[in-house]
């Protein structure tokens, strides 16, 4: 897993949490209390899911519930440090298509075979009404995906609805299919 989403996640326990809950939290993940996650550098996905899991048992809350607390904070702390990436993409349906060119971007530092690793993690298909998401990652974050998308949608104006098609959202291999409806007043994608 490249770093952004580790790193993002620290902040935001941060912020919701305060410093010493965060360290805590590394600490029962099997991190040093003082683990900061760099951008451009790859971390096991078995880790960073033992963040989120420490995460959900220290604040009381299941993985759908945690998700959906972090999905607008995730979105906020994306549209600052990439604004390029929100920016040419007023809809969900653009954005989501654009995401595996941004995940690529976001692993060019890492060598080969970890870039190979991040490429392979989902692809991205236009349907009519959305996308079809095949995802595949031993992190098992495709939760955190659909609550990204729904928060896009709700930001955006659009109503955006996810469907697993096969697996579900705590799978490894899963297919989502993510429909957006245009909201009245305006046009769709």
């Amino acid at each position: 897993m490249i770093g952004w989403v580790p790193h993002v996640m620290s902040a935001f326990l941060d912020e919701v949490a305060g410093v010493e809950v965060r360290r805590s939290i590394l600490v029962e993940a099997g991190f040093t209390p003082d683990q900061h996650f760099r951008l451009d550098a790859p971390y096991a996905d078995a880790a960073c899911r033992r963040i989120l899991d420490a995460a959900c048992v220290r604040l009381g809350v299941d993985e759908a519930a945690a998700f959906a607390l972090f999905a607008p904070f995730f979105l906020a702390r994306g549209r600052e440090m990439f604004p390029a990436f929100f920016d040419s993409r007023p809809r969900v349906r653009d954005f989501l298509l654009h995401q595996p060119e941004v995940h690529n971007t976001l692993s060019a530092g890492l060598v080969d075979e970890q870039r190979g690793c991040v490429a392979r993690k989902f692809k991205v298909e236009p349907t009519p009404d959305g996308v079809r998401v095949f995802y595949r990652s031993l992190n098992r974050l495709a939760g955190l995906y659909a609550a990204i998308a729904r928060q896009l949608g709700e930001e955006l104006g659009e109503r955006t609805t996810v469907t697993f098609e096969a697996g579900g959202p705590d799978a490894v291999e899963c297919v989502m299919h993510v429909r957006v409806e245009a909201v009245a007043g305006r046009q769709a994608a």
